[in-house]
């Protein structure tokens, strides 16, 4: 077992080194080396390491002065300590020693118990001074797992905007295809997980989709729960559902050790991507840094943007006089939810699933006022089934007729699976294997017609929450701590002479109240029209005419393998589409099990497309 202490010692006397031999041999637990030629002694010190450095002024074809300065000009040796062990007793050398960056300076020959003890003394900061460097190296890894950096290369083969699920499972996608490529994937926050969904989460949020239907891949659907039983053995069952942080890390494994495996080395940039047009390249990439990169192909693999927050319209002038922190336009950026005082009055706008998360967060993060939730249903979401089964099998051509006559399949469906003891929640997921083709079966009247009037009570019975936590909040309301509202925010105005905001709610029947509140955050979730975005990428892709929107404005026009539909429903060439602004003609386009197809489609699609592709098919490993 190596010691911890590492001496090398360099002289050319033979005598010195059995002298320094059996002083530190008797001390006991340091570890020597002996070089007696100093043109030897770099080259001997990257290799041993040494936690200290002796060594003499006086040598034949290279001093210890000189020596000393090719210390301190080598990156891995620059900060080693180095006592001088000489004859040289004069000020002027000591002086030059020092200047030169020795640490000590000993005069031939010390006493045994303070040669030990500074060599000790000096190797023991040495140590200290590693330790602290592996811990800042540890903790950037764990705030920066993937190794954003903020410059980028000037150009590369593929670059990929985003930098969640789907952006990294493209990437890990494209490496598979086209092992020659260079590829470079952007994404505007650095979170310590992938994308909000698992960057932005606490430990206690939970996945929404049971843990076996999770794999990052469509070949290895059940890989997720294979990992939650290698890391946490019996915890989670193939049908729980498994917290958002813990998918997170295995996307990091999984997208790590694909890539590892790979010849294809991604550069992973901090920084936005603002505005996209074609060049002689392929194309030309603008970031908010104001740095441009050129890229060949493009995917990409940005979420829908943020809705407008719901105070923006209707708080007027009186928007100016309040200060930033009270209103939260994004719960999930750093710190947002922090200062909040323990004790008072939280408005919530919104009662889908990301309301659900930032009010039981709150509660863990130990506030205890009231919180107060407001939506146009008034609604939560409702519980997953305890099991149910396997989904019965829905006609798609009764549900493709249009939207009532699916809903009337669902409620029929609904009252068969009641019939025989079973809950209603099998005709929701019955629904789901024919979304895709039953959306596009819709006209756009028929769309419209169901956004209207029955998306609201599809979101709450399709996007559902783990029965305990629901229960954590109908306990909240039972005890008049949480209250959730069907209204609308009316009004908001500051509060003289206090950190606070009167807030006014508008209920569904008309009605108004007054609420005094310490925050007012927005989880309204994401906009459903894409057309009169503020977000400067899809501003500019609409502007140029590289982009065009569906009929209803959900999202981004594109073709079965992904390509981008400008202006005049042509596909872009090297340009993919993958994750939710593909809404607009999918539907199903939030969640793992139509992400995962998506990527290695649309991967394996440019890849041909560009030239890239390896001869063998990509491979999911």
């Amino acid at each position: 077992m190596a010691s911890e202490d590492r001496v090398l010692l360099v002289d050319d006397q033979p005598m010195m080194g059995e002298v320094v031999k059996r002083i530190l041999g008797a001390a006991g637990g340091i570890e020597l080396r002996v070089v007696s030629r100093p043109q030897d002694a770099l080259a001997a010190a990257r290799e041993f390491l040494p936690t200290v450095i002796l060594q003499d002024i006086e040598m034949p074809g290279m001093n210890g002065f000189e020596l000393l300065d090719a210390y301190r000009a080598d990156a891995d040796l620059a900060d080693v300590p180095v006592l001088m062990l000489t004859s040289v007793e004069n000020a002027e050398s000591k002086a030059k020693a020092f200047e030169l960056g020795a640490t000590d300076y000993m005069v031939k020959f010390p006493e045994a118990v303070e040669m030990v003890a500074r060599v000790r003394r000096h190797s023991l900061m040495r140590r200290q001074a590693l330790a602290r460097v592996q811990r800042a190296a540890d903790a950037e890894r764990a705030r920066n797992p993937l190794g954003f950096v903020r410059e980028p290369l000037p150009q590369c083969d593929i670059a990929i905007i985003g930098g969640g699920f789907s952006g990294l499972m493209s990437a890990v996608r494209i490496a598979a295809a086209a092992p020659g490529a260079s590829l470079s994937v952007f994404e505007r926050r650095s979170r310590p997980g992938p994308g909000v969904a698992y960057g932005a989460c606490d430990g206690e949020h939970l996945l929404n989709v049971p843990a076996a239907r999770m794999g990052a891949f469509a070949e290895k659907p059940t890989a997720f729960h294979e990992w939650l039983e290698r890391e946490f053995p019996g915890r989670y069952g193939a049908s729980d559902f498994a917290p958002r942080a813990q998918f997170g890390r295995y996307l990091l494994e999984t997208v790590q050790g694909s890539l590892g495996a790979s010849s294809v080395k991604p550069r992973f940039v901090s920084d936005a991507v603002v505005h996209l047009e074609r060049h002689a390249f392929g194309f030309e990439l603008l970031l908010a840094s104001g740095r441009t990169v050129l890229a060949r192909g493009v995917v990409l693999a940005v979420g829908l943007p943020q809705a407008r927050a719901p105070w923006r319209g209707v708080g007027g002038d009186a928007l100016a006089a309040i200060p930033r922190k009270l209103l939260v336009d994004d719960p999930w950026e750093a710190g947002a939810l922090e200062g909040i005082p323990a004790d008072e009055t939280v408005v919530v706008v919104g009662s889908g699933l990301t309301a659900v998360d930032v009010v039981l967060g709150l509660r863990r993060r130990g506030h205890r006022g009231k919180l107060v939730l407001v939506s146009r249903n008034g609604r939560f979401p409702l519980p997953h089934a305890a099991a149910h089964g396997a989904p019965p099998a829905l006609d798609p051509a009764e549900l493709s007729r249009g939207p009532k006559e699916a809903f009337r399949l669902v409620r029929r469906t609904v009252r068969e699976l009641a019939a025989h003891d079973h809950e209603w929640h099998g005709a929701i997921d019955g629904v789901r294997p024919h979304a895709t083709k039953v959306w596009q079966a819709w006209s756009t009247e028929q769309r419209a017609y169901f956004l209207r009037r029955l998306r609201p009570y599809w979101e709450i019975h399709r996007h559902r929450v783990p029965p305990r936590l629901l229960a954590l909040l109908d306990a909240e309301r039972a005890a008049g701590t949480l209250d959730l509202i069907a209204g609308s925010i009316g009004g908001i105005a500051p509060v003289a002479g206090a950190e606070a905001i009167d807030v006014t709610v508008k209920g569904a029947r008309g009605a108004t109240q007054t609420i005094r509140a310490a925050r007012v955050v927005n989880c309204v979730g994401p906009a459903m029209s894409v057309v009169d975005t503020v977000d400067p990428l899809l501003g500019s892709l609409f502007r140029s005419g590289m982009a065009s929107s569906d009929a209803l404005g959900l999202g981004l026009r594109s073709d079965a393998e992904g390509r981008l539909l400008d202006a005049q429903g042509v596909p872009q060439p090297g340009m993919r589409l993958v994750g939710a602004l593909r809404r607009g003609e999918l539907w199903e386009s939030t969640a793992v099990p139509e992400l995962r197809v998506q990527a290695a489609v649309a991967a394996e699609s440019l890849a041909r497309e560009l030239g890239v592709a390896s001869a063998a098919p990509a491979g999911s490993a």
